[in-house]
């Protein structure tokens, strides 16, 4: 269990030395993880990056050890068979400009008056009417569920923290429709990290394994808190020991955060 504290009005979680998620590829990486797995791409680097951008600086990329010169190597490689591709590039566009088009309709982003403003405050309305009791949030955190269902209720708890009830920081309510998964989160009165967040992500199959991918969220969703809104964008991945990591950046700070969630288990 952690040391600090979860303070009302001045929140602090344990920063990571490298990203989780990696901004070229999007893969979720394992806590800890300096190189992706999938790409390549320093993490560590990365992360420096990010925030020296954000604070208007000028970043130098430290000099390389061995390893990963030739992991560079590697990459450059990878990237010769990707040629084709490029010489297609147009093609492709056209293509992802029409699946995008297909798949989400302007009306759809608009999460807090557009298509799904209703279900949204439906799911808000739940999580308000009826909160999860304390006994059912430690049995729940007691035996987490190993599940990709994406559907129901969820205990958020930040990375890092112990899974108990009084690290239980809000609930979200999941609805799945289809490969669509809406979501909506409700921070509880003494914590307000993020008084609510609400959005969507659309499920796909990993071409390769034939298994779930980890649902990302890339611009479907937005952040309310202090009175301001912000665009999210956040990856979501099983834990062995049972319930989800979730990574979440927004548009207001160049901060990863990290956080775990468990499915309800009524």
């Amino acid at each position: 269990m952690e040391s600090d504290e979860l303070e009302p009005g001045g929140h602090h979680f344990d920063q990571m030395e490298a990203d989780a998620v990696c901004s070229q590829c999007h893969t979720v990486n394992d806590e800890g993880t300096l190189l992706c797995k999938a790409c390549g791409n320093n993490l560590r680097e990365q992360r420096a990056q990010r925030i020296a951008q954000a604070a208007g600086g000028e970043y130098i990329t430290p000099r390389k050890n061995p390893a990963q010169l030739l992991t560079g190597l590697l990459v450059v490689f990878g990237i010769l068979a990707i040629f084709y591709v490029v010489f297609n590039l147009q093609k492709f566009e056209n293509m992802m400009l029409d699946s995008i088009s297909s798949q989400v309709d302007p009306a759809d982003q608009d999460l807090w008056e557009g298509t799904y403003a209703n279900l949204y405050e439906e799911m808000l309305t739940d999580i308000e009417q009826n909160p999860t009791s304390t006994s059912v949030r430690r049995i729940s955190l007691k035996s987490p569920l190993s599940e990709t269902i994406y559907t129901g209720r969820y205990l958020i708890i930040p990375s890092g923290r112990s899974n108990t009830s009084d690290n239980v920081v809000g609930e979200a309510q999941l609805e799945r429709q289809g490969d669509r998964v809406h979501f909506v989160y409700l921070s509880d009165e003494k914590f307000r990290i993020v008084n609510e967040a609400r959005g969507f992500t659309d499920l796909e199959i990993d071409e390769e394994s034939g298994e779930l991918s980890n649902p990302r969220v890339l611009d479907t969703a937005e952040l309310y808190t202090n009175g301001e809104y912000f665009f999210a964008n956040g990856a979501s991945a099983p834990r062995p020991a049972g319930g989800h990591k979730l990574f979440v950046t927004h548009s207001g700070t160049n901060t990863q955060l990290e956080f775990k969630a468990f499915r309800v288990n009524n």
